[in-house]
């Protein structure tokens, strides 16, 4: 958690939510290690909580700076690393039919769009009726990668729209 904080701030973003925090350290954001992880690193001076309530977001302190190991940071300089990296970890953890999913949103996000989970069935090639494309996009909901607007239409969520620039 260290690391990825450490990596985040070297673009510019000196905090991140639990939820994203977890999921860039390849972690689940609803098991019970990332809050467990997080109160650790806070008790020992490492990590402080700014904000309250669901604005609540974790930063380095300066001793969790000193500790940040250059070696293992994931080098993210451009929203394309950044994609890239997702959509490598996504096939990694889940397979290639999550990351085709993840893949199709991003190139939706590209053009200001998003897409319903029929169009994203459809440019995949799955049938209509299969279960496959909607326990895709569940999982790549519970990670906090995509959301479902309220026109059941999909898109990728803002930690995957960090502007580089």
């Amino acid at each position: 958690m260290i690391n990825v904080l450490g990596e985040v701030l070297s673009l510019g973003v000196d905090r991140l939510s639990l939820q994203n925090l977890a999921i860039l350290s390849g972690q689940s954001p609803t098991s019970s290690n990332p809050p467990k992880f997080a109160r650790q690193l806070i008790e020992t001076g490492l990590m402080e909580q700014v904000g309250v309530g669901e604005e609540k977001q974790l930063s380095l302190t300066a001793i969790g700076k000193a500790q940040i190991d250059p070696e293992r940071l994931i080098q993210i300089r451009s929203q394309t690393d950044l994609h890239q990296h997702w959509i490598e970890w996504i096939n990694k953890n889940y397979g290639s039919g999550h990351a085709q999913f993840l893949q199709l949103l991003i190139e939706a996000s590209a053009q200001g769009e998003s897409r319903s989970k029929e169009d994203l069935a459809t440019q995949a090639g799955y049938s209509l009726t299969s279960s496959g494309p909607g326990a895709k996009l569940r999982d790549l909901e519970k990670l906090g990668l995509i959301e479902k607007d309220n026109l059941s239409r999909y898109r990728i969520r803002d930690l995957l729209s960090i502007d580089f620039q």
